[in-house]
């Protein structure tokens, strides 16, 4: 081994050859010269791996400065060509964030939305493998969403249901990266029930101290009271490298973006029971509501607003608003012909009839009754408005629509 570049530089390998026969500068055909380069942060990248010299002779000492210096440079291009692949995978991380998070506020279907999270991993993070497993009724974790944007690899084939407790034999602390969890497969198996064992391994393994080699990379997700719900799973990377930081924070951030959906799929489902099948509600009144929306959606020619109005508590908890009350001052906002309807458990529809137009003065119907149920005992309310679509839309489409805008306005 021969240094090159001063002390302390990068070292130049020389096998040995017959010094006696061919001479002490002779490059024999056994001979090597490699030059190590490295990051500016000091972690391995490369190797720069040289033979056969024309001259057929071994460099000399300024040869060698000059091959130590080019390396140094191919080391920053290296660098340089690495920071560009994950700032462009960043910026395509941000983007779909910005896009599926735009969705969620109108998730109805849990597994469409999951769908669209676990492609946009796949896209965006570049991993061919994604798994998105949720909490099922029977309280199994069960595969949900699947990304697979570039071929099939078998994800989510062969994964027998898991439970909450048997998964959080993986959630050991000491595997923790960025709000993920990291293991080789070996470390993954030992805290896995042996059903779930047998999993296809990786298909994309690279070779080196940052290479996925067969590793596991799983993120909890998070429901009320920090109870898991479900469970992302990510395999195959495209770059065949562990994920770093910046990766595994945006992971992250797409595991809480499923979640998200989760919870807003479960709210649509309680909103839409307690507008149609609370058992508080006068069931006259709920059908009625029905068969009015039904009829102006049927027509067609005539343009009208659903207003679902929720009447939320007082902020300090105290106690509940006199519906009747507040029922007063929304049927103080109907013209002739418009119609209200009390749905049960402080939800309320309006039915605003508008003609051929949107009926005035719908948009500020939110501001204009705010202040107004503030002075029923400090109740306070959300409003969500739909307007009717063409000539045969449903009318739970319509429905669902107010829905999503009552739900945005709870949030907000």
């Amino acid at each position: 081994m021969v240094p090159a570049g001063g002390a302390g530089g990068p070292a130049v390998d020389f096998s040995l050859c017959d010094v006696a026969q061919d001479g002490p500068e002779a490059w024999c055909a056994d001979d090597a010269l490699l030059i190590p380069f490295r990051h500016t942060h000091g972690h391995f990248l490369g190797i720069l791996s040289l033979d056969a010299p024309a001259s057929g002779r071994r460099p000399s000492d300024a040869e060698l400065d000059v091959l130590v210096a080019l390396a140094a440079h191919a080391a920053l291009a290296v660098q340089h060509a690495q920071t560009a692949i994950e700032s462009t995978r960043h910026a395509a991380a941000i983007e779909q964030l910005l896009h599926v998070s735009s969705q969620i506020a109108a998730t109805r279907q849990i597994g469409p939305m999951l769908d669209v999270v676990a492609h946009a991993i796949a896209d965006a993070l570049g991993f061919e493998r994604v798994v998105i497993e949720a909490l099922d009724t029977d309280g199994h974790l069960r595969p949900r969403a699947v990304g697979l944007p570039l071929q099939d690899t078998g994800a989510g084939r062969g994964r027998d249901p898991m439970r909450p407790g048997e998964l959080a034999m993986l959630l050991d602390p000491g595997f923790a990266v960025e709000g993920c969890f990291l293991f080789t497969r070996e470390e993954a198996a030992e805290r896995t029930p042996p059903r779930r064992r047998a999993l296809q391994g990786s298909q994309r393994n690279g070779r080196g101290w940052r290479a996925w080699d067969d590793h596991v990379v799983l993120v909890p997700l998070r429901g009320a009271d920090d109870q898991v719900v479900g469970v992302v799973w990510v395999d195959d990377p495209v770059d065949r490298l562990l994920p770093g930081s910046d990766r595994l924070q945006a992971l992250h951030a797409f595991a809480n973006l499923a979640t998200a959906a989760m919870i807003a799929s479960d709210r649509h489902l309680r909103l839409e029971r307690a507008a149609l099948g609370d058992p508080a509600t006068d069931p006259g009144d709920r059908s009625a509501f029905l068969s009015a929306l039904e009829r102006v959606v049927m027509r067609g020619a005539e343009t009208a607003v659903v207003a679902l109005v929720e009447v939320a508590g007082r902020d300090d908890g105290g106690d509940p608003p006199d519906l009747a009350a507040l029922a007063e001052i929304l049927r103080a906002e109907l013209r002739p012909g418009d119609r209200a309807f009390m749905l049960g458990g402080g939800l309320f529809a309006l039915l605003l009839l508008g003609g051929g137009q949107r009926p005035p003065g719908a948009d500020a119907l939110a501001p204009r009754l705010a202040p107004r149920a503030r002075t029923v005992g400090g109740a306070r309310v959300h409003v969500g408005t739909a307007v009717t679509g063409p000539v045969g839309e449903p009318a739970a489409a319509v429905l669902g629509r107010a829905s999503s805008g009552l739900l945005a306005a709870r949030r907000a």
